[in-house]
């Protein structure tokens, strides 16, 4: 992936608590969407960025971005910006969720050269729940999280994958993100094999990598790696003031409680 072609893709279809589009929220001076933005406009690698959301996001968005209109369903928001990032079948895109407050260019170019160990099709980020409590010096947060044998993870905002996998994820995608939020959604996608192993605290990355090859038949790789910034993220109220207790904190760096 040395000399990859690279383009990112920000997902900001979604709304918040209040009806508003959630890349508006405010932290500090700069809205979720300014805060990713400028993240990524850091990396040298990126050859284009596109971005999806309703107007009114779209308006503030750079005007050097791809826009496109946001659709009903997180995957077809994908789907509708790759397509219009015109992605081949050889290009990675970088997908980002918009609503990371702590996001930064060091953590993403981090996952980004850990991903290219590997080179495949898809690359996923798992974060041990530790490293977020530590980000957020908080121990009472409250995360989606699995244990597994390298610990207990939550999984990361970004996804690393290939042109050419698209079809495949096509015919599985609505399933998986729509039981993102749900672990026995998810078990019950993995099949028995998998179930059983969770259960008996068997259950490894490795296994879980297998098992998406198998459905997607394309090279799958799960990143486990000390990256909170890019595993927290904003999904209802506490979260949105918990992180604007934090960025109000004189002594908060971002990038910090990384290793």
């Amino acid at each position: 992936m040395a000399d990859a072609r690279v383009k990112a893709l920000i997902l900001a279809g979604g709304v918040s608590w209040t009806g508003d589009p959630v890349a508006l929220l405010r932290l500090g001076n700069r809205t979720l969407l300014q805060i990713t933005t400028d993240a990524l406009t850091q990396l040298s690698f990126l050859t284009t960025i596109g971005v999806v959301g309703p107007k009114e996001v779209l308006d503030q968005a750079p005007p050097t971005f791809v826009k496109v209109a946001a659709a009903k369903s997180l995957w077809d928001n994908v789907f509708l910006g790759c397509r219009a990032l015109d992605l081949s079948r050889d290009e990675w895109v970088l997908l980002c969720a918009v609503d990371m407050p702590f996001v930064t260019a060091q953590a993403l170019e981090r996952f980004f050269a850990l991903a290219r160990e590997r080179s495949a099709d898809l690359t996923y980020l798992a974060v041990p729940l530790d490293s977020v409590k530590r980000l957020l010096g908080n121990d009472q947060v409250h995360r989606t999280f699995a244990r597994l044998k390298e610990g207990i993870l939550t999984g990361g905002n970004v996804f690393l994958l290939r042109g050419r996998c698209l079809t495949a994820l096509d015919l599985v995608a609505q399933k998986a993100l729509n039981s993102r939020k749900s672990l026995w959604r998810l078990a019950l996608l993995a099949g028995p094999q998998l179930i059983l192993k969770f259960v008996t605290g068997q259950l490894s990355v490795k296994d879980l990598e297998k098992r998406a090859e198998n459905i997607l038949r394309h090279s799958c790789y799960g990143v486990v790696a000390d990256l909170p910034e890019i595993a927290f993220d904003i999904d209802k109220p506490a979260d949105y003031e918990l992180a604007r207790k934090i960025v109000n904190q004189k002594n908060f760096r971002f990038g910090s409680g990384t290793d």
